[in-house]
């Protein structure tokens, strides 16, 4: 007799159970009345997650499964839902951990998974059902409220005892009015982090410690130290004001003796520095107050919290190119970087360093993908090994720091941890106590050298502590062994405005560091970025490591990153590069609109040596960190949605440094750009080899003054770019391939001398020294007679004096063309806004052109003046714009190209982004 087969509730009981291997609270046939069950129920607390199960892959059982969890929401039942199918012939004794099911979030694709991948999915539709934006509104305005009850003399006394810097903005000019203020909010933000993870702890059953972690002998105090809400107090004048600071002061020594030094240690420095009296009593309490009402919606996910509010709070981001990594954006690169098979779940020696960790995102990110990787989410065993020993932090910030050992700590608060690999490099003059003399050190790039670690700042320590502490677990367990995974948002900033925070001796000294440090690398003397990109490379392990992160998009074939980028290419595959297409989040920043993109490297070797790379184009970018979860999830597993665009891209491609992908969300563009410009038998040759071009606009800017009357010169300028009415100065909008002067050039006294110079550089070809895609109607125009212009760059040809005008006319047909235009964007840096790359002359020079014959150019030219006072629409528009499609077939029908295919090509440019300044289907 065959056995009987299992129902579906028992395959639900069995979900359930290994559910709560995964640490979740997990309930299978959970009751809710009107004879209804909820198949499993997942309870995150304050919120409730449904998951119904149908037994058999079929779209009506996943349309029914769906339709269930949705019905849970509906009538109040839970607060979130999800749907999965068990395999048909799945037995109840084969259901284990690594069985591959469905599953579906109401509103996403189905897609499979394994167990622990539904513990993950859950996790992150928990996350999303808090408002991660609002609790850290309100966590900043109650941070501004608290620090207003501090005095500037309690302000300087917490910074000189906490190393919080006064002057931020103004260097060599003592304190400001605007200082101090942002000197209390890091205070506060000090004070509110440890508030925030007291809160926590407060929330969790932890035993009390046999060892104190400061003394190392037996424990006698008291257990468990006082609720934070009990700390804080009565809010009414008749308590003493030293309650509060003596309260919190006795619960966080309390919590010392059990570990989490990162944390409370700097905070109880705090207490200790200032004077007491109510304000400093009302201070605490508002910070304490503010940590109470974000506690309560801060999930595994959410920790990012202290991250939004630190960079706030923090001005000086230009000049320490220090951005905040979003958590969707961390979450998403951890995603990718963390591969199951680098991960050994029984030894968890997966060891992961950011050289310029900030407030701890990507660590707390890399953590969470490894504990899932691992199956080991809510282990304290499993969770303080990875605190202590694999996650390696650094930055210049005492407060960033401090944000990310508690970042850190808040993902799983019950594991007690003493030591963490979160350190501060000194950064500018560090002044010896032996001896009294200085050295520069520059901050986390000091791991370049041969002693790293000499600049390695300790945590402030409290004044009670100070007479607890034996000092003999005080030495610093650091190494340079090279890492698993290093990953990052490495600063970047160009040079003359890195450290201009720090006094201009000071700044010098320490550019004159860094140039040493990379003597022998190829970004010595560039932008902070690339610097901290051959850091990487130092740290990653030679052998199997990997090195992610998020870098500039504009980086990708610009020539001052081309070193940089043939020196990681020569040890490392580049696997994954994912750039947002999206109008609307163009970066993995906040407090940035530069286009970012992705990076992930791993070692070569011999099973990706010859791998293509895979472009992702990003149609909507993820915002919140459940978001780039599930993003990750179906790049690893091979699925495409209508949110992306894969591209793959051969190694020799990047080898040459070309970065076509990033630019283009169609795949059409990059292989019409192939073909006709990129490779080695391409019939075009750069601009700068037949023609002369320049002087661009700044120069012009500053010799001459437009004006509507002409001098004894007369000389004439084109000193707008107005596509788009109105007139300027009586000329019309340069909607035409010909256009007319619009201003006399006089030149300003103090430079004649120039301006005699400039003059002999007059042209009547012109090229846009910048546009903007979603409104640029000409990329080239010619006036009737030399000019120069502030707003164009003027092109001569060279060698062709018989018929020069025959050539500037050929050639702007050819540069107003769909190929032409293909070709400017292709050769022109994608800008903060990727729908206004920039071109600098160096990047015009290098413009693909036909080297026209004779016969061509006239050929061009008649179209010229049929065309030449035709207006032209948008490029956007171009689809339907028939001066375009006429120019379009006059270049094809004179160098032999396939008309349909360049039609083709104005057909997906209009729905490119770039050029629409509309995410796809908007």
């Amino acid at each position: 007799m065959t056995a009987p087969i299992p129902k579906e509730d028992e395959f639900n009981r069995r979900l359930a159970e290994l559910l709560r291997k995964q640490n979740l609270s997990a309930k299978a046939e959970v009751y809710v009345g009107d004879n209804k069950t909820i198949d499993v129920l997942v309870d995150f607390g304050n919120r409730k997650i449904a998951v119904e199960a149908k037994k058999g892959d079929t779209d009506p059982k996943r349309d029914k499964a769906l339709d269930q969890a949705a019905g849970r929401i509906y009538d109040g039942d839970a607060q979130g839902g999800a749907a999965v199918c068990y395999p048909d012939n799945l037995f109840l004794e084969d259901f284990g951990e690594d069985t591959q099911l469905m599953a579906a979030e109401l509103g996403s694709d189905w897609g499979p998974t394994t167990v622990s991948g539904l513990a993950g999915m859950l996790r992150r539709i928990s996350d999303d059902l808090e408002d991660i934006d609002l609790a850290a509104a309100t966590f900043k305005k109650k941070l501004k409220a608290a620090s207003k009850k501090l005095s500037d003399k309690q302000v300087r006394d917490i910074a000189a005892r906490v190393d919080i810097p006064l002057d931020e903005d103004q260097k060599d000019k003592g304190e400001t009015a605007d200082a101090i203020p942002r000197a209390a909010l890091r205070a506060a933000l000090l004070v509110a982090s440890a508030c925030l993870f007291h809160a926590r702890l407060d929330d969790e059953d932890i035993d009390p410690p046999r060892i104190d972690a400061r003394t190392k002998k037996s424990y006698t105090g008291g257990w468990p130290p006082k609720r934070l809400g009990e700390c804080l107090g009565n809010k009414d004048e008749s308590v003493l004001e030293t309650d509060v600071v003596g309260e919190l002061g006795q619960a966080w020594s309390t919590i010392l003796a059990k570990d989490y030094k990162p944390v409370f240690e700097t905070a109880l420095a705090v207490l200790d520095a200032a004077a007491l009296n109510r304000g400093f009593t009302n201070f605490l309490r508002g910070c304490g107050g503010a940590a109470l009402a974000a506690a309560g919606v801060l999930t595994r996910g959410q920790t990012d919290l202290l991250g939004r509010v630190f960079h706030y709070i923090l001005k000086e981001a230009p000049n320490t190119g220090a951005f905040y990594t979003s958590a969707a954006a961390g979450a998403l690169l951890a995603g990718l970087a963390v591969r199951e098979k680098d991960v050994d779940d029984k030894r968890m020696n997966y060891h992961v360093v950011d050289p310029a960790c900030g407030t701890g995102t990507l660590l707390a990110a890399a953590a969470t993908r490894i504990l899932e990787v691992s199956g080991q989410y809510g282990s304290s065993v499993i969770g303080a090994h990875l605190i202590e020993n694999l996650l390696h932090g650094y930055d210049i910030d005492i407060t960033a720091t401090h944000m990310a050992a508690v970042t850190v700590g808040l993902m799983s608060p019950s594991v007690a941890f003493r030591e963490m690999n979160i350190r501060r490099f000194e950064l500018g003059m560090v002044i010896h106590p032996a001896s009294g003399g200085k050295t520069a050190k520059a901050g986390s790039l000091e791991l370049m050298g041969d002693n790293p670690f000499d600049a390695i700042a300790k945590w402030p320590q409290a004044v009670r502590s100070e007479h607890i502490d034996t000092g003999d677990h005080e030495d610093l367990d650091l190494d340079d062994t090279p890492r698993d995974l290093v990953i990052m948002n490495p600063p970047f900033t160009v040079d003359y405005l890195r450290h201009d925070q720090l006094g201009k001796e000071e700044e010098e000294a320490v550019k004159a560091r860094e140039r040493h440090l990379f003597a022998a690398h190829p970004a010595a003397g560039s932008h902070s970025g690339g610097m901290f990109l051959c850091l990487g490379d130092r740290l990653c392990d030679p052998e199997n490591g990997t090195l992610a992160f998020v870098y500039p998009t504009t980086s990708c074939g610009a020539p001052s990153a081309k070193k940089v980028w043939a020196k990681l290419l020569e040890t490392f595959h580049l696997e994954t590069v994912v750039t947002p297409h999206d109008p609307k989040r163009m970066y993995f920043s906040e407090k940035t609109k530069i286009s970012e993109s992705l990076f992930v490297f791993r070692r070569i070797r011999r099973d990706n040596r010859n791998t293509p790379t895979k472009f992702v184009r990003l149609m909507r970018n993820p915002s919140t960190a459940s978001g780039g979860e599930r993003l990750a999830d179906n790049l690893r597993n091979g699925i495409l949605t209508k949110d992306y665009r894969i591209k793959e891209w051969p190694r020799e491609r990047l080898m040459a440094d070309d970065w076509t992908p990033v630019r283009f969300l169609s795949d059409l563009p990059a292989s019409v750009i192939y073909e006709r410009f990129a490779k080695k038998d391409a019939e075009t040759v750069p601009l700068g080899r037949i023609a002369e071009v320049g002087p661009d606009g700044r120069g012009i800017r500053g010799t001459y003054l437009p004006e509507a009357f002409a001098d004894e010169a007369g000389r004439r300028g084109l000193w707008y770019n107005n596509q788009i009415g109105p007139a300027k100065n009586g000329a019309p909008p340069k909607n035409t391939m010909r256009v007319g002067a619009d201003c006399y050039l006089h030149p300003n006294p103090a430079a004649k001398k120039r301006a005699h110079v400039h003059s002999k550089r007059r042209g009547r070809l012109f090229l846009p020294g910048t546009f903007r895609l979603t409104s640029a109607k000409t990329f080239a125009v010619r006036t009737d007679e030399r000019a120069l212009s502030s707003q164009w760059v003027p092109v001569r040809p060279q060698q062709r004096k018989n018929d020069a005008e025959v050539w500037e006319k050929a050639m702007c047909v050819y540069l107003n063309s769909t190929i032409g235009i293909l070709a400017q964007i292709w050769v022109s840096k994608p800008g903060k806004d990727i729908a206004r790359p920039a071109m600098p002359l160096k990047g015009m020079q290098r413009i693909p052109v036909p080297d026209l014959t004779k016969d061509q150019a006239v050929a061009l030219a008649r179209t010229y003046h049929r065309l030449q006072d035709k207006p032209l629409q948008r490029f956007r528009e171009q689809a339907d714009d028939t001066v375009r499609h006429t120019l379009d077939t006059a270049v094809c029908d004179v160098f032999g190209w396939d008309i349909e295919e360049v039609s083709s090509v104005r057909q997906v440019l209009v729905e490119e982004p770039t050029l629409t300044g509309k995410r796809v289907g908007e």
